[in-house]
C-alpha cells in the first residue's frame, strides 16, 4: 500500500476545498461511498467496503517514520472468513467483539494525482486527498434507549512513496 499520513479536522461547510492546487488544469478524481469500521486497535483497521458486497478489507500499520509521523501500512482483502486467520497470522490480539461494534462512514473524497499537485512530482509518486467524512455512530445510554450520534469530519491525506510525501505533506500543511 504504502507511506501515508492523514490530518483530521472540522472545517465550515462553506469551504468547498481545504487546499488549493497550483495547476489550475487540476482534476481529481471523486468517488462516494459508505463503508463500515469495525474497531479494532490503532494498529489495525477493519472495515467492509461500500455495499458492494467485496468482503472486508484489513489494514496493519508496520510503521511510522519521520518528523511527520508517516505511517506504512499493508492492506489485505479478505472475506469474513479470513479475517480472525489473517490476524492470528500477524501474530496481532483477536477481538471477537469486533464485528459487534460498528462505525457507519459515508464518504466523499476528491483525490489528486501525484503529477497535478505540488512541486511537480512524477507519475505515481505521491497523492494527495481530501475526504469529508459523515461518521454515525449507535449510541445506547443508561436506560437502554439508542440513538445514532453523527458528526462531519474532513481529512486531508498523502500517500505514496516515502520520499515524495514529505515535501508534498509540508507544502499541504503550510495551506492548511
Amino acid at each position: 500500500m504504502g507511506w501515508e499520513k492523514r490530518i483530521f479536522f472540522r472545517k465550515p461547510a462553506a469551504i468547498e476545498h481545504t487546499f488549493v492546487l497550483p495547476d489550475p488544469k487540476a482534476r481529481p478524481t471523486i468517488e462516494a461511498r459508505t463503508d463500515t469500521y469495525h474497531p479494532h486497535s490503532p494498529e489495525v483497521g477493519l472495515k467492509e467496503r461500500g455495499s458492494t458486497g467485496t468482503g472486508f478489507e484489513l489494514k496493519h500499520r508496520e510503521n511510522v517514520d519521520g518528523s511527520l509521523n508517516f505511517e506504512k501500512w499493508q492492506k489485505y482483502k479478505l472475506d469474513e472468513a479470513e479475517v480472525d486467520r489473517t490476524l492470528e497470522r500477524l501474530g496481532l490480539p483477536l477481538e471477537h467483539s469486533m464485528r459487534q461494534r460498528q462505525v457507519t462512514v459515508a464518504k466523499k473524497r476528491q483525490q489528486w494525482p501525484g503529477e497535478t499537485t505540488v512541486l511537480g512530482f512524477g507519475k505515481g509518486s505521491a497523492f494527495a486527498e481530501e475526504t469529508i467524512l459523515r461518521v454515525s455512530v449507535l449510541v445506547t445510554d443508561s436506560l437502554g434507549e439508542s440513538m445514532v450520534v453523527e458528526e462531519v469530519w474532513t481529512t486531508v491525506c498523502v500517500e505514496g512513496k516515502r520520499k515524495a510525501c514529505d515535501p508534498l505533506m509540508k507544502s499541504l500543511m503550510v495551506q492548511v
